[in-house]
């Protein structure tokens, strides 16, 4: 039978701090991967259509018109586009188990920065 030393002990929580941070990667990674195809797949067309601007960031979206005071209501939202917004991820990036919202991990979108670049490639 092996002998239970400090050393050992400090070597098995290595490993096991390791092998933990590598599977928090993926699964950060995973995460920042669903929120971009979610935003590609609905949130970037929804924009486009509804002639829209969407910023995210300090833990909260908003979605809105150039030149309009008021941003969209959850009332003015489709629910398909709210539940993907507010979709929950707990325990993203290792430390933190409590909740953020998938929209926090989507890149933001500007539908005059986007007709612009449209015209331009034109």
């Amino acid at each position: 039978m092996r002998k239970i030393t400090k050393d050992r002990i400090n070597k098995a929580y290595k490993n096991f701090a390791i092998k933990l941070n590598d599977c928090y990667e993926k699964y950060d990674a995973c995460i920042v991967k669903y929120a971009n195809e979610e935003f590609n797949h609905s949130i970037k067309p929804y924009c486009i259509n509804n002639k829209l601007n969407f910023k995210t960031g300090n833990g909260c979206w908003i979605l809105y018109r150039d030149g309009e005071k008021l941003h969209l209501r959850d009332s003015e939202i489709p629910a398909h586009i709210l539940n993907i917004l507010n979709y929950e991820i707990t325990g993203f990036n290792g430390y933190q188990m409590f909740g953020y919202m998938l929209s926090l991990f989507m890149d933001d979108f500007i539908y005059s920065d986007y007709i612009k670049k449209i015209e331009l490639e034109a």
